[in-house]
């Protein structure tokens, strides 16, 4: 399996294309981490909103910057979402489970 990283070398079309036709020709599946990305042929994808989580940053950072404790504020996380391309899982010769398939937040057919 191949595991696209949030990095701008592999989110250049050109880089994603030769990943995308290298990955078709060993029948690889891939881990997106961009919607488009699994809208291009990515098996699934699980990520984050980036501006919800940079409201989010801004939110903590305002909290620390008017003097409340980090140590103080609680975790939190970034709400994630799963993307499931089932194209891409018929190509690979793949099956996904109806359990997976009910728990995607969005499912391309």
């Amino acid at each position: 399996a191949i595991m696209i990283f949030p990095d701008l070398t592999v989110q250049e079309p050109v880089s994603w294309d030769a990943i995308l036709a290298y990955a078709q020709k060993h029948k690889l599946p891939i881990l997106a981490n961009t919607p488009p990305q699994v809208t291009a042929g990515a098996l699934f994808g699980y990520f984050s909103d980036n501006v919800a989580t940079g409201k989010q940053a801004a939110r903590l950072a305002d909290q620390i910057l008017k003097g409340v404790s980090p140590g103080d504020l609680p975790v939190e996380t970034a709400e994630q979402f799963l993307t499931i391309n089932l194209v891409a899982a018929t190509d690979l010769g793949l099956t996904v489970s109806d359990t997976l398939i009910r728990q995607a937040d969005t499912v391309i057919r």
